[in-house]
């Protein structure tokens, strides 16, 4: 039969029903697409060395096959190879084989455990998504990130340990409705978790990321009900909704020195307070009353006043909470948090535009402004505006125009100019 045969043609034998066993010997060196795809009663398939090249779906959704042992020859699994195998129980890859392709391994929905060896560098979009039965998988040491969708719906997924290879990302909905999954470690000095990463890890209790510096994008974590608590130490930014429908999140430990904290990022009905303790751990927590070592307390209902609109210049809409406002946000300073969007405009780069606004009162703020340290956010400006009187019931006044002007009217006019220039 195999007289002379090097390779196997597209869809050579695809959706033959008869077909219940075959050995494939080392001289074919090309399995073609789609060969033995849909071969519905195919029960057994050996594969021998010296065969190089599996194409894309060559045993695509033959529903009976139960174990595949790929070759040495074999360097690269290609892009769903064996999806939708759903009764495939065992699968032993080789030392030497550096790819799997996208849903090589998709829906294989029997699959309970597998070991990718180290060889291996690169594993692609959604390679073991829908694999509902998969418990265990130690990742090689040879990939440098996680693609999209990877393990997403792997709903059997107890527990994952991402080494410190990991150096890249982890990437959006890689572990997304893993419902099983409780525990996650993560070793790796990655520099993102994408967006839904793990959302609906509806078992997921606890979280260790022992990284130096990541950012996590949105709805990363999301509806995440089991978690209580998070480390997130080593994050730089936290993308909006990241833990959105965690109901019982009740500790976050965050950076000390926070880069960015959005308003959305958590559910403060929940995280009702932002603790800064006395060794300079900052916390997000449900209730203080345990801590003892709190150095400064405060409450995340105030984020509301500071987060609620993209633009800063909010701040200054309400001239009754402008004070508050400003407030809040040197306090949320003091403790190390960098507010969104919180930089002053240069007024001297900015003049012409504001004036062509029409706020011809400009020049004179300048002038006053010029005569103290240069304004650089928005904790300066609160100590100015205190310094200026703004805050005062009688508020101290400037000549313009032969006219005595009260500082706070025009404050609220440049301030308002000057963030919406």
């Amino acid at each position: 039969f195999w007289a002379g045969i090097t390779s196997i043609a597209n869809r050579a034998f695809s959706m033959n029903s008869f077909l219940k066993e075959i050995e494939i010997p080392g001289k074919v060196v090309s399995i073609g697409y789609n060969a033995f795809g849909q071969c519905a009663n195919l029960r057994k398939v050996k594969l021998n060395e010296g065969i190089r090249e599996i194409m894309p779906y060559a045993f695509a959704t033959c529903v009976n096959l139960k174990e595949i042992v790929i070759p040495k020859s074999i360097t690269k699994i290609s892009s769903e190879t064996f999806c939708n195998c759903s009764s495939l129980e065992k699968v032993i890859l080789p030392d030497g084989l550096e790819t799997i392709e996208g849903g090589a391994f998709e829906k294989c929905t029997s699959l309970k455990e597998i070991k990718i060896p180290d060889s291996v560098t690169s594993m692609g979009y959604g390679t073991f998504r829908n694999c509902s039965s998969l418990e265990k998988i130690t990742l090689p040491k040879g990939i440098r990130g996680i693609d999209d969708s990877m393990f997403a719906f792997c709903t059997n997924l107890k527990e994952i340990e991402i080494p410190s290879n990991i150096d890249n990302m982890i990437g959006n909905n890689a572990f997304a409705y893993c419902k099983g999954l409780e525990k996650v470690i993560i070793n790796a000095d990655f520099y993102s978790i994408g967006v839904k990463a793990f959302e609906e890890c509806e078992n997921l209790k606890e979280v260790q990321i022992n990284s130096s510096e990541f950012s996590m994008h949105s709805y990363a974590f999301a509806n995440c009900v089991s978690l209580e608590k998070v480390n997130l130490s080593g994050a730089y930014t936290i993308g909006a909704q990241c833990f959105s429908g965690c109901q019982n999140l009740k500790e976050v430990i965050i950076p000390n020195s926070f880069k960015v904290l959005k308003e959305d990022s958590f559910d403060f009905n929940i995280l009702k307070y932002l603790i800064k303790k006395t060794d300079g751990t900052m916390m997000l927590v449900s209730d203080y009353k345990e801590i003892t070592d709190i150095d400064t307390l405060f409450e995340t209902k105030h984020f509301s006043n500071v987060f609620r609109y993209s633009d800063i210049a909010s701040v200054f809409n309400d001239e009754n909470k402008l004070k508050d406002n400003l407030k809040r946000i040197k306090e949320l300073s003091e403790m190390g948090v960098v507010i969104p969007n919180a930089v002053v405009v240069d007024y001297e780069e900015n003049i012409e535009e504001l004036l062509y606004k029409d706020f011809k009162v400009m020049r004179h703020l300048i002038k006053l402004m010029e005569e103290r340290d240069k304004i650089t956010n928005l904790v300066d400006l609160y100590d100015l505006a205190e310094a200026m009187g703004i805050f005062e019931k009688e508020s101290v006044t400037i000549k313009i125009k032969n006219k005595e002007v009260p500082v706070r009217d025009v404050a609220y006019t440049v301030l308002q100019g000057a963030f919406n220039h």
